[in-house]
């Protein structure tokens, strides 16, 4: 019984030159090497060629990591715009409206079908991870100050009605009522009113400053725990980026 056996005329040296001499560079795989085997499967002879190509990573990093990087800086620099926390939530916003257009164009990119994710793919849905729980960051910081906010006095807004009334002349009426009465009972009438108004005066004055020092012990609250905030926001980014580095080199 005879067998057909198959045998390469060039080798896996002589393949590979080959390869880099006729290969059209389209800018975006770089062919490595071209691999020959010979095998004998079943009883059949098998010539398996394997090319082996990498796609270059140039035109992701120019089109699509510096940018998310640079989106990512500006977020992570949003954290310093002084006592704006509604801007702060608007600007890390569209900033993630950002990174979501340069997600769309990556799907371009991509193969359509994939057994594991790509590297690049990890990168992007960490880094919109991360945005988004900057603006969790934010809202969180927000909501805590908020609620460290008492409610109003209800004697808030009596303080100018009672200069109000201190500053006025006396109405008519109460001129008469103090001419029916002795001169001591006027003074002393006026004297009781003058004190009631002092009285409600002081407990406005107490007030407003007891509001400025809840204002500003809430601004130092926020202020604190808004740099603890971004300093965990900054470790989770470095590591994240560190993991995704050796990944892509290894």
């Amino acid at each position: 019984e005879r067998s057909l056996v198959l045998k390469s005329l060039k080798n896996s040296s002589d393949m590979n030159s080959e390869l880099f001499e006729y290969f059209v560079d389209n800018g975006e795989w770089i062919p490595l090497e071209v691999k020959v085997e010979e095998k004998i499967i079943n009883g059949y002879s098998r010539l398996l060629y394997t090319m082996v190509i990498q796609r270059q990573s140039s035109l992701y990093t120019l089109a699509l990591i510096l940018p998310s990087l640079c989106l990512l800086a500006l977020d992570l620099l949003c954290h310093f715009i002084p006592k704006s926390y509604n801007e702060k939530v608007g600007f890390k916003i569209t900033l993630l409206l950002g990174i979501s257009v340069l997600m769309l164009l990556l799907n371009d990119f991509l193969p359509a079908s994939s057994d594991n994710p790509p590297v690049i793919v990890i990168f992007f849905i960490g880094t919109m991870t991360l945005m988004c729980t900057g603006i969790l960051e934010t809202i969180l910081v927000m909501y805590i100050g908020g609620r460290m906010i008492k409610p109003e006095s209800t004697c808030t807004g009596t303080f100018p009605l009672y200069q109000g009334l201190l500053l006025k002349s006396p109405s008519k009426e109460i001129n008469l009522k103090e001419e029916e009465h002795s001169p001591e009972d006027g003074v002393l009438s006026s004297l009781e009113r003058i004190r009631r108004d002092v009285h409600l005066m002081r407990e406005q004055i107490l007030s407003m400053q007891s509001s400025d020092k809840l204002e500003t012990e809430r601004e130092n609250f926020q202020e604190k725990m808004e740099k603890v905030v971004f300093y965990c926001h900054l470790t989770l980014v470095s590591a994240f980026y560190i993991v995704v580095f050796v990944k892509w080199k290894w």
